[in-house]
């Protein structure tokens, strides 16, 4: 018997007739006719070749005989799949075991020294290279050591007697790469066998097959063993599955954990610390802040990152690992809102009722699909404009309730900044997360700037100075934000003394909320104090002082103090005083609104 050859030179003259028989004996056809016996040539698949390897490969020591036996299934498999016959025998092996193996089982498999697998080292990194194979780790005498184990995809491919094809990484958009690092990060956090450095490996190849995006050009800058491109690629993953989430930031375990088994980790650790890690230095990573004071052990992207390096790039999913939602951090829950009995003027009332039933879930959806069929903006803009004290925000925040939207309060106090240009760069991520939240909420939030006269005011025609070159930057951001706006944002301000034009014009509901009137402030009185006085004297409070319901509101908590402290409810004369304490005998107080 011959063992087989190429199907490019397999035996053609064979026929078949109905005396002959075929008796196949280890991967070797025979004819037997009459006397005559003769061989057939194999006509080999990737499987059967492998196989066949495989069964001579075991405990051979890989003596000369072994690569003689097996020379033309050898032969055949580094012709098709382009391979050195050591990394035939390395994917034989691997498939047959299916879990990773390290030199010593490999040493085991064939019997053989330990030396004698590791001249063969060079083959093995080859695999590796060509994206066949991944790294993993074990212990072995206490040690840690490298193991080996197929990429996913390998057997499937083989199995359809196809050669294995790595996904290509060059020709990629920012969006797409981002996409492409959440993809694989996700496979290999889920994979105990998996080890940081194939991580490593296949993100720098995949930064350099796309070296002219920015993020990409930048993470090259950077030696291998300070870790930077992994690191900022890490970070990158974590924030686009949960911006403006809590575990968007990139805590030390984490750290730990994405780099397990690596020796340098606490020295890594311990240069963000100190700040001396480039990723600091450079302006990659920032400590993250919360309630306005740095996390101790906790970095996020930076905003150099985020609007310099991934451009064109959007947040495309947020998805909790253990499934379960998780809210943003940005947002007011909805459900958490407390309920409080409202009461306006009717004028007001009637303009407010209007914009609950707009902002209805019901009703809400179908009117913007309606607008947009017309050619018409369907973003909703509303100012809530009035003196102190008239409830536009509790307005605000109960619309919210009813309609069961959370809100994205916008701090206005930290959006400017002393370095030129990051106040824009603030105003434009404001509106970038939140059109993040509209697409990764079920229910589209609310947009509210709160106090809006501090960024919201009139343009500088000829500006001259540094400072008002900057402002009018500012506002012509916002109102172009408003142009394309596609969801609910609401403003609220005391007055409106300067409202630019440009401003006004974008604002579909502009609801004035006036002081009430007497039979409002009677409600107000007897709501608050949860009916603890008479009709009568409600209106006697009412008609005598001509409060807010901020106000109102102030004297009710000065009745409830009053009651922790003494145990007793404070008298109708009692009321009256913490009334006429409100009032301040200055007059003379300055207009608070949108600046000239």
């Amino acid at each position: 018997m011959t063992s087989g050859s190429n199907p490019a030179t397999a035996d053609s003259n064979n026929s078949q007739t109905p005396q002959t028989l075929y008796l196949t004996m280890n991967d070797t056809t025979t004819t037997l006719t009459g006397n005559k016996t003769k061989s057939k040539k194999q006509t080999w698949t990737i499987i059967s070749a492998l196989d066949h390897v495989l069964n001579l490969a075991q405990d051979s020591r890989l003596t000369q005989k072994f690569w003689d036996d097996s020379k033309d299934a050898v032969t055949y498999l580094c012709s098709t799949l382009s391979m050195t016959p050591m990394q035939v025998l390395v994917l034989a092996v691997l498939i047959e075991k299916g879990h990773p193996m390290s030199y010593s089982d490999l040493c085991i498999f064939f019997d053989c020294r330990r030396l004698s697998i590791m001249v063969y080292a060079d083959d093995i990194e080859g695999l590796l290279e060509k994206r066949w194979v991944r790294r993993g780790t074990v212990y072995e005498f206490s040690d840690i050591c490298d193991t080996f184990l197929l990429e996913r995809g390998v057997v499937e491919a083989l199995r359809h007697n196809q050669v294995f094809v790595p996904e290509p990484l060059e020709g990629l958009t920012t969006q797409s790469l981002v996409e492409r690092i959440v993809k694989r990060l996700d496979k290999s956090l889920d994979d105990d066998n998996n080890d940081f450095r194939n991580d490593e490996c296949w993100l720098t190849e995949l930064c350099k097959a796309n070296a002219s995006l920015p993020v990409c050009a930048e993470a090259l800058t950077h030696p291998a063993d300070s870790h930077v491109l992994s690191l900022l690629m890490y970070a990158i993953y974590r924030h686009d599955k949960f911006t403006d989430m809590p575990l968007e930031e990139v805590h030390y375990s984490d750290i730990h954990q994405f780099f397990k088994n690596s020796t340098d980790t606490d020295e890594m650790c311990q240069a963000l610390t100190e700040g001396t890690h480039p990723a600091i230095s450079e302006g990659l990573l920032e400590p993250a802040f919360r309630d306005g004071q740095a996390e101790a052990e906790c970095l996020r992207l930076s905003r150099h990152v985020l609007d310099d390096l991934l451009v064109d790039y959007e947040p495309s999913r947020a998805n909790c690992p253990t499934g379960e939602p998780v809210k943003s951090k940005s947002l007011t829950d909805c459900t958490t809102i407390i309920t409080k009995t409202m009461h306006y003027n009717a004028d007001d009332e009637a303009q407010i009722a209007q914009v609950r039933q707009l902002l209805s879930q019901e009703r809400f959806a179908d009117v913007q699909q309606r607008l947009e069929q017309q050619g018409m903006r369907k973003g909703v803009a509303c100012l809530f404009y009035g003196s102190p004290g008239t409830g536009k925000t509790e307005t605000v925040l109960q619309l919210a309730r009813l309609t069961g939207r959370d809100i994205m309060k916008v701090d206005i106090a930290s959006l400017r900044d002393k370095w030129v240009g990051e106040t824009e760069k603030n105003i434009k991520n404001v509106f970038r997360r939140y059109r993040f939240l509209c697409k990764t909420n079920e229910v589209m939030p609310i947009l509210l700037f709160n106090e809006a006269d501090a960024i919201f005011g009139q343009r500088i025609a000829h500006a001259e100075r540094s400072i008002d070159k900057m402002e009018n930057a500012m506002q012509n951001i916002i109102l172009e934000e408003m142009e394309k706006l596609e969801g609910i944002l609401i403003a609220t301000t005391n007055l409106t003394t300067n409202l630019d034009p440009a401003f006004e014009r974008r604002f579909l509901f502009k609801v004035e909320f006036h002081k009430p009137d007497v039979d409002v402030k009677s409600k107000l009185w007897q709501s608050m104090l949860n009916n603890g006085i008479s009709d009568d004297d409600a209106l006697r409070l009412a008609a005598r002082y001509d409060f807010s319901g901020g106000q109102i509101e102030n004297i009710v908590r000065k009745c409830k103090i009053h009651q922790i402290l003494t145990g007793l409810e404070a008298t109708m004369g009692e009321i009256e005083t913490f009334c006429a304490n409100e009032l301040l005998s200055n007059s003379d107080h300055q207009s608070i609104g949108f600046r000239a």
